[in-house]
């Protein structure tokens, strides 16, 4: 279904029957709330799955700035879509990667409006120490306009592009995803995403930025690792300076796309984990 949030058109994925507990998924960098599929083949009997395409990914609308897109405005859309569609519930969040960030922050902000959140592999993408102040705010404005993605003649072109950066997603699951995430043009396959993500943001991130926002949990909370993740030292460091409310758990034997590798274990984490708090 299409919902517009903030004058943006956003594409929302849904698995379940609304009657049951809603459950918001956020997805990643690049990604789409499709890929969530697999996940919701094992949790769509008892929740219904709301899985929105952020502004500019997926079958989104693109953001109109040439600016580029700021963390705050996924965060905005996303409190926007859980007015619209739960306004008197408290919702479970659940955010991967960049997803699990927004999610992050978007209970700090707002806690009187969450059930529970977890956050799988999410809090590494801030560390850019060597681009701070003035410099990255060169950078940024250096990078404008961005370059397109590259396009591929063939479609198993890009799905072999994409099979390299993870290769531990089964081979059918991995060409299903694929063709969620590429769009056709008259020159041949691309990503689907708009290139202005590609674009940093010109303000700085820092951990104890998200400190406030922590402090604000009233809530169960979850951040789940992959035990042989590339962001495994980035988030190990993360959750050191976690407040002692914050649980924490890791799915063994799998990288950072969790939810295409493994979703039966993050499935069964997170049904453990509402069992646990219910």
């Amino acid at each position: 279904m299409r919902i517009t949030v903030h004058g943006i058109s956003l594409e929302v994925h849904t698995w379940g029957k609304p009657e049951h507990p809603a459950v918001f998924l956020i997805h990643g960098w690049l990604d789409t709330g499709a890929s969530f599929q697999w996940l919701a083949e094992f949790l769509h009997n008892d929740f219904y799955l709301i899985a929105p395409d952020m502004r500019g990914f997926g079958k989104s609308q693109a953001s109109p700035s040439e600016l580029g897109y700021f963390f705050f405005e996924y965060v905005a859309d996303m409190m926007g879509l859980v007015d619209q569609l739960s306004p008197g519930t408290p919702v479970r969040l659940v955010g991967h990667s960049l997803g699990g960030a927004v999610a992050s922050v978007l209970a700090g902000a707002f806690p009187e409006r969450i059930h529970s959140l977890v956050n799988v592999e999410g809090f590494a993408f801030q560390r850019l120490k060597q681009r701070s102040g003035p410099t990255r705010v060169r950078d940024w404005y250096r990078g404008l306009p961005p370059s397109p993605f590259p396009h591929y003649d063939r479609f198993e072109d890009f799905l072999e592009n994409l099979a390299k950066r993870h290769p531990r997603i089964p081979a059918d699951r991995l060409e299903q995803w694929g063709r969620m995430l590429v769009e056709k043009t008259p020159e041949g396959f691309r990503t689907a995403s708009d290139p202005k993500h590609k674009l940093i943001d010109p303000y700085d991130f820092s951990q104890e930025r998200f400190h406030r926002f922590w402090d604000q949990y009233t809530f169960p909370s979850l951040f789940v690792t992959a035990g042989d993740s590339e962001l495994a030292p980035a988030l190990e460091a993360v959750t050191k300076t976690f407040p002692s409310n914050i649980e924490t758990a890791e799915i063994p034997a799998c990288a950072h796309m969790v939810h295409l590798e493994d979703p039966e274990a993050l499935a069964k984490l997170l049904r453990g984990f509402y069992e646990r708090i219910s």
